[in-house]
Parts: C-alpha cells; sequence; structure tokens
C-alpha cells in the first residue's frame, strides 16, 4: 500500500489483504514515521510492515522474506504506531519486522494474528547491534495471537538489545505452535539463532506486566480506529470479556 522513503505521519487508514507487505518504511535513522489511529487487516505475504534501510542494506522485492534480507549496515527510521490494531492478519514472518529500528508501540491492539516468528519482531543489524535502536511496547494488548517461534513479541539476540519499555501489557489467548518453548509474552533470544534452527531455540521470556486490558484498547479492538465513523469488524475479540483499566496517556512520545 505505501513506501515511505521520509518522515511520515499517516492517520486513520485501514489496510487490508497486501500480498507482501502493507507498508515498507525504507529510510535511515534521521527519519521517523507516526501510525496514528491505523488499522491493518487480514493482509498476507510477509509482514504488514517492514522496517528496512535499503540504501544500507538492499533494494527489497517482492516476496523477499525480511529473514532472507541482507542485514543493512546502519539504522533503519524510528517507526511510532499509537492507538493502531493489527487483526487477523496472516503472514509468513511477523507482522511488525524492524531491522535495527527504534519502535514505539503504545495503546496499541494485535488481535487474532498469525505468523512464522510474532506479531512484533526486532532485528539486529549488519553489525549485529541495536545501539541504535530500542523497543518502547506500553500500554497495548496482544490477544489470541498465533506464532510457531517462541514469543508473541520475539527480540533476536544481540548484547546491547535496548527494551527501554515493557510497560503496562496485557496479553491473553496467545499460543505458541513449535512446543518447544512455550514463552507467550516477550522471548529474547539467547547466543544462536532461532530463525535458522529451531530445534536449538533457547531464550528468556518476560512477561506482559498486567491481567486486564486497557480500556482505551478495548475500544479500539471493538471499534474501527479510523477517522470514520463507521464501524468495522472487531477482529473476532469480544471486548465485553476483558475488564477494562484505566491510565493516563504515556508522556515517551
Amino acid at each position: 500500500h505505501f513506501k515511505i522513503t521520509a518522515s511520515a505521519v499517516l492517520s486513520g487508514f485501514t489496510l487490508e489483504t497486501s500480498s507482501y507487505a502493507s507498508v515498507l518504511v525504507s529510510g535511515d535513522a534521521s527519519d521517523m514515521v507516526k501510525f496514528l489511529r491505523c488499522r491493518w487487516n487480514a493482509n498476507k505475504g510477509e509482514a504488514a510492515v517492514i522496517i528496512y534501510n535499503e540504501d544500507l542494506g538492499q533494494p527489497i522485492v517482492d516476496q523477499v522474506s525480511p529473514n532472507d534480507l541482507r542485514r543493512p549496515s546502519g539504522s533503519s527510521s524510528g517507526v511510532e504506531f499509537q492507538f493502531c490494531h493489527f487483526s487477523q492478519n496472516d503472514v509468513s514472518f511477523g507482522e511488525v519486522a524492524a531491522f535495527a529500528s527504534e519502535v514505539k508501540v503504545d495503546f496499541s491492539a494485535f488481535s487474532g494474528n498469525e505468523a512464522e516468528v510474532g506479531s512484533v519482531v526486532m532485528l539486529a543489524g549488519a553489525t549485529g547491534s541495536f545501539a541504535d535502536g530500542a523497543l518502547y511496547l506500553t500500554n497495548s494488548c496482544f490477544l489470541d495471537n498465533t506464532a510457531v517461534l517462541p514469543g508473541t513479541v520475539f527480540i533476536e539476540d544481540d548484547p546491547n538489545v535496548n527494551i527501554l519499555g515493557n510497560t503496562r501489557n496485557y496479553g491473553a489467548g496467545n499460543k505458541i505452535t513449535s512446543g518447544g518453548n512455550i514463552c507467550t509474552d516477550v522471548f529474547l533470544e539467547r547466543p544462536g539463532s532461532c530463525l535458522e534452527d529451531l530445534a536449538t531455540c533457547s531464550g528468556i521470556c518476560m512477561n506482559f506486566q498486567e491481567d486486564i486490558c486497557n480500556d482505551e484498547v478495548i475500544n479500539i479492538v471493538g471499534t474501527s480506529p479510523t477517522m470514520s465513523p463507521t464501524p468495522a469488524p472487531n477482529g473476532g475479540i469480544d471486548p465485553a470479556i476483558f475488564k477494562p483499566a484505566s491510565y493516563g496517556r504515556s508522556g515517551i512520545f
């Protein structure tokens, strides 16, 4: 749907049924891309959003798996998701696949998705370092997602990985089908490569911290987060089954 090569803000879009990646963010660390009240629904292919520095990596052609891309030699664009919803996407890698990027996910929901790796996948650059990248994961809900590798959120092994926020997040009904590791929250890969050899995959599981889903995120799951007043399908989740919790707006943005 979009290829974004510079700083931008996308607000109120519903992005559906892409066959490779709905959005490719291909700029560098000087760029910041923000998605506000966007919905990704029923997309296919490799990922819903790929964040990858093409200038310091390689040109992305259709149907190339993120796992087969040459790691970029520098950081990719920073990306923020606020009040967004990923629902019923069936992708072969992950809903959000980010290479050496600073990613912020706040007041957003991932529900009913299927992927090989996870809903949010943090990957290193060519130097194997996240020194210029980080994951801020706050106030979000992960509901009924399915992955093969451990972790609804998967973070590739790297000694400099920065998980600067795993705060007020909630998960329920998420499943890992490989059976070797039952981590359904945030998985920090240990030295080795789960992407190459699932049989030897090991890591540390960081639990989501909340036992109830934030009421603002429940509203996102239950109604369309676009600017249009027309309701959209709720992605198969009944928001009535989650008890709401109220928090003030995050200040990290």
